[in-house]
């Protein structure tokens, strides 16, 4: 047990209260497994900070000091305020009616982040020229083309924008080293918005008339085409043009089939004319031949009756002749109409290849006209197209819901402040000074817990030790062993 003020004294190293345990034949300590619990207890905490009190102090006190003296040398920054205004009146408004509470604050927002944007920050950039200011562009490292972005976020860091709580006014302030440049930059902002908004109506009316102007040549040109070409709609070169393709396939069918009867006519002159078809079907070649048969089959059977000078065989042989001369004749005749035949099938194949030849032309020189109007036609509906999203958007962006209140105007320019930016280095003291003593103590803890741990308390025995206490002996008051 621990001892109190009250127990009895022992000599002059202290006094101790010992438990009737501790009259009991035991060892002085006995080592405990687990004892107590891991970590470290706050009376251990407060042993160390007791006993390192001063050097946290003093370390504190060093860095405090250190801290308000860079404060001191600080420069100076100073903080010019512009204030806009959202009129939401019904007369301002474009459809005359006031926005909701959730409109204007979405709209706030959004022209917030449009006032810090890069898009605004680099043309005033260049317009301030801060390029060659020793001011921004101090410790700039890198390509110089790359100078005025590095600019424009520094200058995104000083300006700062805030809503006030009714969502109506704007306050755009910016942090400088000098008066006259906060209010400058604070004004340079605030003018470059306005530039924008006008630029960005600008641009896009010229984008608008660009393209109305495109419109225009398009419809121009297809105009000039139906007039070459003699047509009130490509559509009806487009009926045309299936007709034209139909007769040249119909033409084609013909062809083929000139070129059919032209081969076949061919093939019969080719071959024998005795053998032809025009010979088998001529009734006066079938009646011929079978008289040239009767008349040989009748020589034939005289022979063998009559001699060779025989009359009657030589009549026979007279008449044989006269027969195959007047059939010889009349294929001949065949040959020649078979002749004039092929001649006219291949004047009909002649023929009809300079017409298809003649028609294909047609056909390609109207689809090449078809094509070109289709063309101008497709121009013209892009173009028609392209304008109406453009149109669109710009109705959008000039008369939506959200921008039919963007009457924003400034109430009150920034003006060069009379002092300084004190607020900030005053929080920041105070701030580094707690930061200073969690930092003292800090150092303390980690010199004793790690390079110069000591016993200082009953409960560095029984945590770090794993000893049980038995007993503990108080310092003595001051004079009490006199």
């Amino acid at each position: 047990m621990r001892s109190s003020a009250s127990d009895p004294q022992f000599g002059e190293f202290g006094a101790a209260t010992l438990s009737p345990a501790a009259l009991l034949p035991a060892p002085a300590a006995v080592r405990v497994v687990n004892a107590a619990g891991p970590g470290i207890s706050l009376m251990q905490v407060h042993a160390i900070a007791r006993s390192y009190w001063r050097q946290s102090l003093i370390i504190w006190f060093l860095l405090t000091v250190a801290l308000a003296f860079y404060l001191l040398m600080m420069p100076k920054s100073y903080t010019a305020t512009s204030t806009l205004v959202v009129d939401v009146s019904g007369d301002s408004t474009i459809s005359g009616q006031a926005p909701g509470a959730d409109q204007l604050a979405a709209y706030l927002a959004e022209q917030s982040e449009l006032l810090t944007s890069p898009a605004l920050l680099r043309p005033l950039v260049a317009r301030l020229n801060l390029t060659r200011d020793p001011a921004w562009n101090g410790g700039f490292r890198g390509d110089p083309r790359a100078l005025p972005d590095y600019i424009a976020k520094r200058l995104a860091n000083a300006v700062q924008i805030q809503i006030s709580p009714n969502d109506q006014l704007l306050y755009v302030s910016a942090n400088a080293g000098s008066p006259a440049e906060a209010a400058t930059i604070a004004n340079g902002v605030v003018d470059q918005y306005f530039a924008e908004r006008r630029g960005r109506a600008q641009r896009y009316e010229e984008q608008l008339s660009e393209l109305r102007d495109r419109v225009a040549t398009a419809q121009a040109n297809l105009a000039a085409f139906r007039a070459q070409k003699g047509v009130t709609d490509v559509s009806d070169l487009s009926q045309q043009s299936d007709t034209e393709t139909q007769a040249l396939a119909d033409l084609e069918a013909k062809l083929l089939d000139a070129q059919n009867a032209a081969r076949a006519v061919e093939a019969r002159e080719a071959s024998d004319p005795r053998s032809s078809e025009e010979a088998l079907a001529s009734p006066q070649v079938q009646q011929l031949r079978v008289e040239l048969r009767t008349l040989r089959n009748q020589l034939a059977q005289d022979r063998t009756i009559y001699g060779a000078h025989h009359p009657k065989i030589l009549a026979l042989q007279a008449q044989i002749a006269a027969t195959s001369r007047s059939l010889a004749n009349e294929q001949g005749m065949l040959r020649s109409d078979l002749a004039t035949q092929l001649k006219q099938a291949q004047d009909l194949e002649a023929g009809y290849t300079q017409a298809v030849a003649l028609q294909r032309q047609k056909v390609v020189a109207l689809r090449d006209v078809q094509g070109q109007g289709g063309r101008l036609e497709l121009d013209l509906q892009s173009a028609q197209e392209v304008y109406k999203d453009a149109l669109a958007g710009y109705e959008q962006a000039m008369f939506s819901s959200v921008d039919k209140f963007t009457n924003l105007r400034v109430i009150s320019p920034a003006s060069p402040p009379v002092y300084s930016s004190k607020t900030k280095k005053r929080e920041w003291l105070v701030r580094g000074s707690l930061v200073a003593l969690l930092i003292g103590f800090a150092l303390s803890f980690g010199y004793e817990l790690l390079l110069n741990r000591r016993l200082r308390c009953a409960d560095d025995l029984e945590r770090t030790l794993g000893l049980r206490l038995l007993g503990q002996i108080d310092p003595m008051p001051p004079g009490s062993h006199a």
